[in-house]
């Protein structure tokens, strides 16, 4: 019950601290930290093997990188337009290929 309530109230905080966003003003890398931040807190709590300290760490240390891409998005014109640039979608053979990092 302690990971639990534990889990509850630094996700919290982190929402707070990261800003919330409804899914259609996310990006790419937000929903992918939302999913990683999510699937980090659910290990907290439901595996027991799982340090609490251990938990904790991995879930600020993730969110903290996240802090700051989102920093470097606003300040870095290159880096957002590699976060948050569209797939382009090509065909190749008749299968389609998404190119991520492509000009």
């Amino acid at each position: 019950m302690v990971r639990v309530v534990l889990s509850f109230l630094v996700l919290l905080i982190l929402t707070r601290i990261m800003g919330r966003k409804e899914i259609s003003q996310m990006n790419f890398f937000n929903f992918f930290s939302a999913i990683t931040i999510g699937t980090l807190s659910g290990a907290l709590v439901t595996d027991q093997t799982l340090s609490i300290g251990n938990g904790l760490i991995a879930l600020l240390a993730w969110s903290i990188l996240t802090i700051i891409i989102g920093i470097m998005t606003i300040k870095s014109k290159k880096t957002k337009q590699l976060i948050d640039r569209e797939p382009i979608i090509s065909l190749f053979h008749l299968n389609f290929i998404q190119a991520i990092f492509t000009n």
